[in-house]
């Protein structure tokens, strides 16, 4: 009977196989296969603590069986409980050394506390079976989650020659290649599972993939008509997207093109929204706004992100967490699937009236959120990852808005605001919003940021491999901001200061690289020679950089952000040209701040002239920078950002 029901869960009839499993334990009970099996239906079956009560009974009479050991912690995993799994799959590898299994399981514990052990773990299991094709697709999504994008595309290749039918394997290396500026086959492997499987979202991304590193205007001017005219077929012919959230785009690389992004931003957001109609959702509490509890007459704000840890967005807005005023208002601070737990984590946690850590599937997200009854909802950054992009398309509070954590209009329209600052906006940006415009005044800084506590080292430029004698230009933004006006710059320092040399970071994957060095082949090797890419640092290092750099280069049409208030934190020489819009202005609003205007150019070729004058003149850069040192405390705690934002807030209580 047990061999039957075997027979009826390969078939996927676990119903009828756990009753052959029941009706063994009857006729004999404490049956070890049939209690066995009974565990593994359970488990499948969602039932976690029962599952856990039936691998007790059997470890009790049989503790030395290592398939039990291991299917006990991979359901203790499930329920949350890392470290018993992690004592099981250890069990179960004393007693059976090569067991694939338990080596792939212990991978995936480790995974979500130590990733590098993990990456052991998968390798060891995949030293003992090289062919099993699940062990390559875990250990590549571990290197994805590391950002090792090389090392996730060798497995997922591996993958795919040992089963070239895998149509999700196919949509994940797509999506890799893209990152790792290979367009051409990222497309190819779109049209490989498009081959095994019709489906309206990699039919979508196939037609509108973007080249993250740009040849010239002229090829972002092609790529942006050919990705409108994508976008417009698209949405004459209908498509049908189920799970937008795990399986849609945002389209990222748009904001570095340096052009009013609102056109494409509408077009894409009615496009998803027509495709997936699920994503249109009114939260319970919104249908009889009359019916809520107004016990607490304090309003009650919620800002949402992933990156509430280490990150930019959780730096630019912790200040405001921590300083609203809690005798008018209720701050939750609502953190998305895919957070990390740190310092900075646990310090929202700690400033926050209420603190959540959601989890579940997307619908149960939006379903905590509204149980949450927010007046206002403030997404501190919608267009860097899809789960907060397509969240938006939800009512979830009656006042939604959006900050500049990526400085790009939504194009959605259950987005009422975009909250921005003044010296950040002119003429031309402000009709570049979907959602109304909110601007701090230029008496505020661009957001409450708290003051850093910065890393000290006394390294010496040697310690990076560079010589002494150089003027040292740095640029510390990745490849994909170096928009192709930078070039001019590069030029320009470089064929006027022999002694010039420019400081790059590296991207995720020599692919971007390749292509900068491309769009650089005109320039003569004597100037080339003067170029070098760095790895990206960890962080004292970066901040030592500042220190040690002459001066700091930023980038045209995308400035700095958070990098530029750590660069002058330290007294760094930033060259900055503003640009019409926000995403190119933040730089220039951070000196308006300070009231420092010297690096400030109005065009790329005065740019070129201060960088140079401040690299060659020891004396003339020395002086800025202590008058920077000496006014760059502006930029911190500024409680009049908080008092502005609070009423933006109580000035939209009364509707939007």
């Amino acid at each position: 009977m047990i061999d039957v029901a075997r027979n009826m869960m390969a078939l996927g009839r676990s119903a009828q196989a756990e009753i052959l499993c029941k009706k063994v334990l009857m006729l004999r009970p404490g049956d070890q296969d049939a209690l066995h099996l009974l565990g593994v239906i359970t488990y499948q079956a969602g039932n976690r603590h029962a599952a856990r009560a039936i691998y007790q009974q059997l470890l009790e009479s049989n503790p030395a069986h290592h398939v039990i050991w291991s299917n006990y912690g991979v359901v203790c995993l499930a329920l949350g409980d890392v470290q018993e799994a992690l004592r099981c799959f250890n069990r179960a590898l004393e007693i059976s050394p090569d067991f694939a299994d338990a080596w792939n399981n212990l991978g995936t514990a480790w995974d979500t506390v130590d990733p590098a052990k993990a990456v052991d773990c998968y390798q060891k299991a995949l030293s003992i079976a090289p062919e099993r094709i699940d062990i390559c697709n875990s250990l590549a999504l571990c290197y994805k989650r590391q950002q090792h994008l090389c090392d996730a595309i060798k497995w997922f290749k591996k993958s795919i020659d040992l089963n070239p039918y895998q149509f999700d394997v196919h949509c994940r290396l797509a999506e890799l290649l893209e990152q790792a500026a290979d367009s051409l086959n990222a497309c190819l492997e779109y049209k490989m599972a498009l081959a095994l499987k019709p489906d309206d979202a990699v039919a979508l991304k196939m037609e509108t993939v973007l080249p993250v590193v740009q040849q010239s205007r002229e090829s972002i001017q092609l790529s942006r008509n050919s990705l409108w005219n994508a976008l417009q077929v698209l949405q004459r012919k209908g498509l049908a997207i189920e799970t937008p959230w795990e399986r849609g785009r945002v389209f990222f690389y748009l904001a570095y093109h340096g052009q009013n992004d609102r056109s494409f931003h509408e077009l894409i957001a009615q496009i998803y929204r027509k495709a997936s109609p699920d994503l249109t959702w009114l939260a319970p509490h919104l249908v009889n706004p009359e019916k809520r509890n107004l016990r607490d007459k304090r309003l009650k704000v919620g800002f949402i992100s992933r990156f509430f840890y280490n990150h930019t967005i959780a730096k630019l807005n912790i200040g405001y967490v921590e300083h609203l005023n809690r005798d008018r208002f209720h701050v939750t601070v609502l953190v998305l699937p895919g957070a990390l737990p740190d310092a900075m984590s646990h310090r929202f946690q700690a400033a926050a009236d209420t603190f959540l850590l959601l989890k579940g599937s997307f619908h149960s997200v939006r379903e905590q959120i509204a149980a949450q009854h927010l007046d206002i909802l403030l997404y501190t950054d919608i267009g860097m990852e899809p789960y907060s992009y397509f969240l938006a398309f939800s009512r979830l509070a009656p006042l939604q808005c959006v900050t500049w954590g990526h400085p790009a209009t939504t194009g959605i329209d259950t987005v009422d605001y975009f909250i921005s600052h003044a010296v950040c906006e002119t003429e031309e940006s402000r009709a570049s919003y979907t959602e109304k415009l909110f601007c701090l005044s230029a008496k505020a800084a661009c957001t409450c940021y708290a003051r850093p506590t910065l890393p000290k080292l006394d390294s010496t430029r040697a310690a990076y491999g560079i010589e002494d004698g150089w003027n040292l230009y740095y640029c510390p933004q990745p490849p994909f901001k170096l928009h192709p006006d930078f070039d001019q710059v590069l030029h320009g320092i470089l064929s006027r200061d022999p002694n010039g040399l420019v400081l790059l970071l590296r991207g995720v994957t020599p692919g971007t690289e390749q292509l900068l060095w491309q769009r650089w082949a005109h320039l003569p090797n004597t100037e080339k020679n003067r170029i070098r890419f760095i790895d990206p640092l960890p962080f004292a290092d970066y901040i030592r950089m500042f220190e040690l750099a002459d001066v700091v280069l930023d980038t045209p049409h995308f400035s700095g952000g958070n990098s530029t208030v750590e660069a002058l934190a330290v007294g760094a020489v930033v060259v900055t040209l503003p640009s019409p819009f926000l995403k190119g202005r933040l730089t220039y609003a951070w000196y308006r701040r300070i009231g420092i205007t010297d690096c400030i150019a109005q065009s790329l070729e005065e740019y070129v002239q201060i960088a140079l004058q401040l690299a060659t003149d020891a004396a003339r850069r020395e002086a800025l920078r202590q008058k920077i040192n000496q006014r760059s405390h502006l930029l911190f705690d500024d409680v009049q950002a908080v008092r502005e934002l609070e009423g933006f807030f109580e000035m939209s209580r009364n509707g939007r």
